[in-house]
């Protein structure tokens, strides 16, 4: 009931949660690198926290950890590449993952079926 009542409260007036300045610096610094292999050291750094501070607070703010909170806002992009016709691996590379395999169970285990699925009839897929 605490973290509804906490999510509740940070709400501002257009429904969309109002963070502190360090997260909602670290949620633009996500939002800038996207399509890079992001280190949690590097966002905690860029604002001027320590990494376990970082930690501490994204999860209290955001109710997730960061490093969730990324691979999470990584297959939301994705979905929207894959939708416009890119293919596995180019969207794979493009969003900083190191093999498309590894973009692939991390897109399965977030949404429960592989990009491939997807992307649906008339895109390319690898």
């Amino acid at each position: 009931l605490l973290f509804l009542l906490q999510a509740i409260v940070r709400q501002s007036r257009n429904g969309t949660p109002a963070y502190s300045p360090p997260i909602a610096g670290v949620l633009a610094y996500f939002e800038e690198h996207l399509d890079e292999r992001v280190l949690l050291r590097d966002a905690a750094q860029h604002t001027g926290m320590s990494l376990e501070q970082l930690k501490r607070r994204f999860r209290r703010e955001v109710g997730i950890p960061p490093a969730d909170y990324l691979l999470r806002r990584k297959v939301q992009a994705a979905c929207a590449m894959l939708e416009a016709g890119e293919s596995v691996t180019q969207t794979a590379f493009q969003l900083g993952f190191s093999s498309s395999q590894h973009f692939s169970r991390v897109f399965k285990q977030y949404l429960g079926f592989p990009p491939s699925h997807f992307a649906g009839k008339g895109t390319r897929r690898k």
